[in-house]
């Protein structure tokens, strides 16, 4: 089997994933819209896949040409692949439920401008499209060049768009980095990791296309372009069906605006006073007051020790809004809630290494830590080396001690 028919073979694959995703989030319920673009982005998708597995039914010998319109129409379908990609990043990382409004109908500009091109060559003549997009003569007639030309203006707004929502998903993503640690002790399975690598499988896509609008790439290099797009498809699926949003709960609201509005409708008690506090500016005596709660919490009730311990538990714990706690954690401790509580782990752990003979993964367990692999992160950034080379370090004291007993 060629590469030509391995690639057409892997456009296949991927036209039934995207087609099997696609019908799993129509059928799925998503109250707060979280995943319309991703369904968007599988949709898009479909037109290109489909537009390359077209590509087999040739019958020019016959008088009948081949599915050209499937071309065209996969060409606009290319400039909402970015643009879906991003809205779902943002929605899945938003403390909020997102809300797309008319403000936003710009990220739709690059696709309708497409749209209109793709619209005109569709009203052309089979012989003009076939020389503009086909493998038709071109005979270089007006209409033919200022198609070509404005095609050639798709493909780079396709391209420059594409860089620019690759730099927003990766600027969002870095921040979310940021977010997770203010908000929960542990970000195992929060961080999108995998969205990295479809960053790095959309920048080696844009390259060879980029390269094959210019330099019209070998077979060698296209199979590649195939195998990269098919692994793009394939891993989006994976995760990208299954992903849940970072921040927002099953409610319809997140938890502060549901503490904020359950305060702001109770009616005006002997309470409404502290209600009016809550929504003030944090003193410093207030901020000191909650300092020595978030404490207590930790030292006398040992909540660190919940492996799944966020922002909202710690906050419920003490009868605080998470707002004034992140606050206060950030301008009295100096810490995020991610170091806080982990720096408390970490001390749990330091006992235990010198007190039990508990292996290493057990306490890790024990103290809070949901993987070995955050633990041992986490150690070597507060102690400066691996729970093993510490407890490899007291081993080696008691067996001094113990030599110099026997002297």
């Amino acid at each position: 089997m060629n590469s030509s028919a391995v690639g057409i073979v892997l456009s296949a694959l991927a036209l039934g994933q995207c087609l099997l995703a696609a019908s799993i989030l129509l059928s799925r319920r998503d109250p707060h819209g979280v995943y319309w673009p991703l369904c968007i982005f599988f949709m898009a998708n479909v037109f290109t896949e489909l537009s390359a597995v077209a590509d087999i039914v040739t019958y020019t010998d016959t008088g009948i040409d081949r599915l050209i319109l499937l071309d065209i129409v996969s060409i606009a379908a290319f400039l909402l692949i970015a643009p879906a990609l991003w809205f779902y990043v943002r929605n899945v990382t938003s403390q909020r439920p997102a809300k797309t409004g008319w403000s936003e109908t710009w990220h739709l500009l690059p696709f309708v401008f497409a749209s209109g091109v793709c619209s005109v060559l569709i009203g052309q003549p089979d012989a003009v499209q076939q020389s503009v997009i086909g493998e038709g003569d071109f005979t270089g007639s007006p209409a033919e060049a200022w198609l070509a030309t404005l095609l050639l203006i798709v493909a780079v707004v396709w391209l420059l768009q594409s860089v620019l929502y690759l730099c927003f998903i990766l600027r969002r993503l870095l921040s979310n980095r940021t977010q997770l640690k203010n908000h929960f002790a542990s970000t195992e399975g929060r961080e999108l990791r995998w969205i990295f690598v479809i960053l790095s499988l959309l920048m080696v896509a844009l390259l060879l296309q980029a390269a094959d609008l210019f330099l019209s790439l070998d077979s060698g290099a296209m199979l590649f372009a195939n195998m990269s797009d098919f692994a793009l498809i394939f891993i989006v699926s994976l995760w990208g069906l299954r992903q849940a949003p970072t921040f927002i709960s099953g409610g319809s609201e997140p938890y502060e605006l549901q503490n904020y509005t359950a305060k702001t409708q109770q009616p005006k008690t002997e309470s409404s006073a502290s209600v009016k506090y809550e929504r003030s500016a944090l003193d410093d005596t207030h901020m000191d007051r909650i300092a020595g709660k978030i404490v207590d919490a930790m030292d006398a009730r040992h909540l660190y020790l919940e492996p799944d311990l966020s922002l909202r538990d710690l906050a419920a714990a003490i009868c605080v809004t998470p707002n004034y706690v992140s606050q206060t954690l950030n301008a009295r401790i100096g810490e995020t809630f991610f170091d806080y509580v982990n720096s408390y782990r970490i001390r749990a752990a330091l006992q235990k290494l010198c007190d039990t003979d508990d292996t290493i993964l057990a306490i890790a367990y024990e103290v809070g830590f949901n993987s070995r692999s955050s633990f041992y992160k986490s150690f070597k950034k507060n102690i400066g080396v691996t729970p093993t080379a510490y407890r490899a370090r007291l081993e080696d004291r008691s067996a001094l001690q113990s030599d110099l007993g026997s002297l």
